[in-house]
């Protein structure tokens, strides 16, 4: 990424997404590129009530998940995902 290189997926992903992604202008390139490689977005996302958060990143790693965590929040307004 710091190189320029990109991939086509990548590019397709920004492509189709369009006005509904919201990149921060000062967003490193490398997260960037992250966040719009196809190869990274088969994780598993899971949306629970904030007061139940943190019971089920506890049960997670009770049961033997690697890694959890809370990333973000789900607020009324239009569909948007913004990256900081």
């Amino acid at each position: 990424a710091d190189d320029g290189c990109r991939t086509r997926g990548e590019r397709n992903n920004l492509a189709y997404l369009g006005d509904d992604l919201e990149l921060a202008e000062d967003l490193d390139p490398f997260v960037r590129s992250l966040v719009l490689d196809p190869q990274t977005s088969g994780g598993l996302l899971l949306f629970v009530d904030e007061a139940q958060a943190e019971s089920l990143e506890q049960a997670l790693r009770d049961e033997g998940c690697l890694a959890s965590s809370c990333i973000g929040t789900v607020s009324a307004g239009p569909g948007c995902v913004e990256v900081r």
